[in-house]
């Protein structure tokens, strides 16, 4: 009887800010300990630099072509805006050359921060499971919940003048 070799193996796919990695990468040690191997998706924006504590992770990065000022001249929102749209087919073309070239390690499960959320749409078109990861804490997730749903309904008040003519 042969015996399977094929490792479970779980792609990463964080937002390019630090306080997004960090979280994601003691995610992945931790699923490294469990025994899956780990392939990180980043983009050139994420100025990551493995250390020898990932000696055995894989990283790949995402082709895309915004221009690396756009990192520092949009507000974050802005940028995450375009970075989804700039990835959305460049991660599926990404996706689709590491599940040719799998040969032990079977990508089982995409795992993305919640803002990278081209990830969930390239996992499905390959019917792969996708996991959303948050690094924010309940709160924050709730109450951007709450205000999504506010504004949604026209239920948020608008502000008369300026806040910057109250603070003087």
């Amino acid at each position: 009887m042969e015996e399977n070799t094929a490792r479970r193996s779980v792609l990463l796919v964080p937002v390019p800010a630090q306080g997004h990695i960090s979280p994601m990468m003691q995610l992945a040690k931790t699923l490294y300990m469990k025994g899956f191997s780990i392939t990180v998706a980043q983009t050139k924006f994420n100025y990551f630099a493995p250390s020898d504590d990932f000696a055995d992770f894989q990283f790949v990065t995402i082709p895309e072509t915004l221009p690396e000022t756009d990192f520092e001249t949009l507000r974050p929102i802005l940028f995450l805006l375009k970075l989804n749209k700039e990835c959305q087919v460049s991660f599926k073309d990404c996706l689709s050359r590491l599940l040719l070239q799998q040969s032990n390690d079977i990508i089982s499960c995409v795992i993305y921060d919640e803002f990278m959320y081209f990830a969930k749409s390239a996992a499905k078109e390959f019917n792969l499971p996708n996991v959303i990861f948050s690094t924010t804490n309940a709160t924050t997730f709730l109450c951007r919940t709450v205000f999504e749903k506010l504004d949604a309904n026209n239920l948020l008040a608008t502000l008369k003048g300026s806040l910057n003519s109250r603070c003087q």
